[in-house]
């Protein structure tokens, strides 16, 4: 019998590059520590058809668009709540919105998520003590797995760690 794991909220890790370094050559990656949310969806984009094989109309998943609302707790000094801030302040538009994140998921694996998300719905709330934000995170994911040593992640593309995108 396979032994069952509860895998509880700080086994899956959202990291940001508070460089946006386009290119990963640079990423300083900050773990969205300070926050007590995390429902990634996976926001599907479906399509409809009406095979004449069936008596009712398909619904088809074409393509995954996932995105996370995030908040970081408003604690000057912490690298994600320094780097929000300042998208906050300056009001960036277009590709000033854009950041690489890391997404680690939690169990045996070690699977990750690298991509481009685009920042937005910022909010600053200082009652709540915390800026919210959203990371839509469309376009192209890259598959791998990761390890974390001293807080840093490091990112295995799926094609150099000896697994195939199918395996994920």
């Amino acid at each position: 019998m396979a032994t069952l794991t509860t895998l509880t909220k700080d086994k899956y890790i959202p990291f940001l590059d508070t460089t946006q370094s386009m290119d990963y050559s640079d990423c300083e990656w900050a773990a969205i520590d300070l926050s007590t949310v995390f429902e990634l969806a996976m926001n599907e984009e479906t399509e409809e058809y009406d095979y004449i094989c069936y008596a009712a109309p398909v619904t088809e998943v074409e393509s995954n668009k996932p995105s996370m609302d995030q908040e970081i707790r408003t604690v000057e000094g912490n690298k994600v709540h320094d780097f929000i801030a300042k998208q906050f302040y300056d009001m960036p538009i277009g590709d000033q919105c854009k950041t690489p994140f890391l997404l680690c998921f939690g169990g045996e694996g070690k699977k990750a998520w690298r991509g481009t998300c685009t920042l937005t719905n910022k909010t600053l709330n200082t009652v709540d003590k915390k800026y919210t934000f959203t990371m839509e995170m469309g376009g192209d994911i890259e598959k791998g797995t990761y390890a974390i040593a001293s807080g840093v992640p490091t990112f295995t593309p799926a094609k150099t760690a000896g697994q195939s995108i199918k395996e994920y």
